[in-house]
């Protein structure tokens, strides 16, 4: 069995995670966050929305933990923290939608080493999702005093 270890996802490193919502209609699945960047000239903070499209996305979880019973995930001995964006390596949970699909005629259980597993920390929830990629769009700046 592979040991499942957690990388952080740079893309996400200077962005924070807050009020998250998701959108998904069994196929196409997104992520929406609020980000706020670093303060700016004259006191203001941006504040922008950050939309992360995944692709080919096969499963998905949001729900608890919330970040005060992190250390109840079965990753968190792999350093699991809270406000984070992760891909798991070695995922049983890809291994597992494997092994439920060989049933299908046509399973192809190559097709499943594809794909990766994202787990993104908030504070009331986590969310996590198996697709083949994704792509990061941060949209709509509104300035408001810090």
């Amino acid at each position: 069995m592979k040991t499942e270890k957690l990388e952080r996802l740079g893309d996400f490193s200077s962005l924070s995670f807050e009020q998250p919502s998701v959108v998904s209609d069994g196929f196409h699945l997104k992520l929406l966050f609020d980000s706020k960047l670093p303060i700016v000239a004259g006191g203001k903070v941006s504040k922008l929305i950050t939309a992360v499209r995944f692709k080919t996305a096969i499963a998905c979880y949001f729900g608890l933990p919330n970040d005060e019973a992190l250390s109840g995930h079965p990753l968190y001995e792999q350093g699991l923290e809270p406000y984070r964006a992760y891909e798991v390596r070695g995922s049983s949970w890809i291994a597992e939608l494997s092994r439920r699909n060989a049933v299908h005629p046509n399973h192809r259980s190559d097709s499943f080493d594809e794909m990766h597993h994202y787990l993104f920390t908030f504070k009331d929830e986590l969310f996590e999702c198996v697709a083949s990629g994704y792509e990061l769009e941060v949209e709509g700046a509104n300035e408001k005093s810090a």
